[in-house]
């Protein structure tokens, strides 16, 4: 039975990604089961599954507010807990995503108490599946922009060996932005994570960049890629123009993060030019190699596979 199953929902088999609270387990008579993706189903499906076999909803609502009403309205779905949800909130606040290649141990108090500190103003931790967790950050005066995402990474695969992903996602500012950007945010992370292998960090309107060209037809990839040929192999100097680009084309501060003389970064640019016959100093040029350079951390990172 388990096999007619999942030949007739192939697109419906939960995974370890699965959020609890949108699995649907069934049970067979033989003691077996098999896990369905409820967001896969339609209503009329999900009854019928229901009808035809024992089932569990398993459900990973917290034991304390507010954690409990943001997940119930947030990860599984509930408008109901939306009102209770909202009366805990200040505005604005962003949704932070954080992808953990393995299992980290939410029950470690150190741990928690490192990721308090990296985002203050946390209100709550959302749990979506044991690898991805998704903090609800208020921007108060507390907030402290100048710790970089990048930092965070670093900090715990030193200390707690968890090597993670973060996407950072824009200011919501009034209530009834809450759930479309949640929405559309998780879409979005769902899609990139896979990048993560590559490029670790993702703030704001990058990820929808990102987005964008993940859903280019191959050979549109490869017809933006083409100019990029003659450094194919030059993977320094393809950091180099990334790190410039980074820091909106400015020499010093690009050569001070890759600590090198300024001479050395204008010689690296003016290299790229002549190999590329692309001018970064004209803006239009320069969005354009940011482009193929951002695609092209995507190819390696979709030949290395998801993290």
């Amino acid at each position: 039975m388990i096999k007619r199953l999942k030949t007739h929902f192939p697109h419906a088999t939960a995974n370890d990604d699965t959020p609890i609270g949108y699995q649907l387990q069934l049970l067979m008579e033989d003691g077996q089961s098999i896990t369905l993706d409820k967001r896969e189903l339609s209503a009329d499906e999900a009854d019928m599954l229901k009808k035809l076999f024992d089932f569990k909803e398993p459900s990973s609502l917290p034991d304390r507010e507010p954690e409990r009403s943001f997940h119930s309205w947030l990860i599984e779905g509930n408008s109901e807990s939306a009102p209770q949800a909202v009366d805990r909130m200040t505005f604005p606040f962003r949704f932070i995503f954080i992808r953990f290649r393995a299992q980290p141990d939410q029950a470690d108090t150190d741990f928690d108490e490192a990721l308090n500190s990296f985002f203050p103003g946390t209100l709550v931790k959302l749990w979506r599946s044991p690898q991805d967790l998704v903090i609800v950050q208020e921007i108060s005066e507390w907030f402290d922009d100048a710790i970089a995402l990048e930092s965070v990474v670093d900090t715990l695969a030193s200390d707690f060996y968890l090597n993670i992903g973060i996407y950072s996602g824009v200011l919501v500012h009034k209530a009834d932005d809450i759930l479309p950007t949640f929405v559309r945010e998780q879409y979005i992370y769902d899609e990139i994570k896979r990048l993560f292998s590559r490029k670790n960090v993702f703030v704001e309107q990058e990820a929808h960049l990102y987005y964008a060209l993940l859903k280019l037809p191959y050979e549109v990839k490869e017809l933006i890629l083409e100019p990029l040929i003659a450094i194919d192999d030059d993977h320094e100097l393809k950091e180099t123009i990334s790190v410039y680009l980074k820091h909106n084309m400015n020499t010093s501060s690009a050569a001070k993060e890759l600590f090198m003389h300024r001479n050395t970064m204008q010689y690296r640019l003016d290299k790229f030019i002549e190999k590329t016959s692309i001018d970064m100093k004209q803006f239009p040029n320069a969005a354009a190699c940011y482009l193929m350079l951002a695609l092209d951390t995507m190819t390696i990172s979709e030949k290395q596979g998801p993290v």
